[in-house]
C-alpha cells in the first residue's frame, strides 16, 4: 500500500494505491500557500523571505513544534482518510513541497 501526496500552493493532491488499485483519491484546498502565511505570521518576516526560508529550511528552531506540527494536524482534521496513523507514506518530492512530511497511514490489508 502505498500513499501519495502532491502539494502545491493551494491544492493538495492525495491518493491511497494498493496493488494498482486507487482505494482513495481527493483533491482538498490547502497547500503550501496556507504555511507560507504562518510563518510570516509566526516570524514576522515578508512573504518572500518565509517563502525562501521554507524551501531552505533556514527557519527559527521552534518551526516544527510551534507552525509545522500544528499546520500538518489541522490539515489532517480536514481531510477525511479511509485508514488510520500508523504507518509511514511516501510523499512527491517536488522542490516545492520538500519541507512536506510524510503523513502516515496504515489501511486494512
Amino acid at each position: 500500500m502505498v500513499a501519495l501526496f502532491e502539494v502545491g500552493a493551494s491544492t493538495t493532491s492525495m491518493q491511497v494505491i494498493r496493488n494498482d488499485e486507487v482505494l482513495y483519491d481527493r483533491d482538498q484546498a490547502f497547500g503550501g500557500a496556507q504555511l507560507t502565511q504562518l510563518i510570516v505570521r509566526q516570524y514576522g518576516f515578508s512573504p518572500e523571505e518565509a517563502e525562501g526560508k521554507k524551501r531552505s529550511g533556514e527557519l527559527p528552531e521552534d518551526y516544527e513544534s510551534g507552525v509545522l506540527k500544528p499546520f500538518v494536524e489541522s490539515m489532517a482534521q480536514k481531510s477525511p482518510a479511509p485508514c488510520s496513523s500508523s504507518s509511514p507514506a511516501r510523499r512527491t518530492t517536488a522542490s516545492t513541497t520538500s519541507w512536506w512530511p510524510a503523513v502516515p497511514r496504515r489501511c486494512p490489508a
